[in-house]
């Protein structure tokens, strides 16, 4: 799929990673986020989505399309990391936005995260994983 890519990490499934392209659209977004969630709700064990690397924002209401990601968003979703580097103004201020809706949107209960690297991302998904499982 043009802009977004979905695929699991791992054989297990229990890592799913999401890859925006440096030209993806918020369509893309919705048509990413809806196989994501197929393929996360065909599994019926924890899992940990990666969204890695969209380093801006399409124009148009962020809050609106990650809320309607969000609230669709399958229960078996333990974690969702999304790796966004600060490195300048713009990336910095996506990134805030990122942060603001994620406080909003958690409610007290962290399920999301914005990290520096993918090798943060996999490190906490390994992390979470193993907790979950004992």
């Amino acid at each position: 799929m043009p802009g977004i890519d979905v695929h699991w990490y791992d054989q297990e499934k229990s890592i799913q990673i999401v890859t925006y392209e440096p030209d993806w659209t918020w369509e893309d977004f919705h048509v990413g986020y809806r196989l994501s969630f197929e393929a996360i709700s065909a599994q019926d064990h924890p899992i940990v989505i990666i969204h890695d690397n969209p380093r801006t924002l399409p124009k148009g209401s962020a809050f609106s399309h990650l809320n309607a990601s969000r609230q669709n968003m399958p229960a078996n979703v333990i974690l969702s990391l999304v790796v966004y580097p600060g490195t300048n103004a713009l990336t910095t201020t996506g990134r805030e936005i990122l942060k603001i809706f994620i406080k909003v949107s958690d409610k007290g209960q962290p399920l999301s995260q914005v990290v520096d690297s993918f090798e943060e991302a996999l490190r906490l998904a390994r992390e979470r994983l193993k907790q979950i499982a004992g």
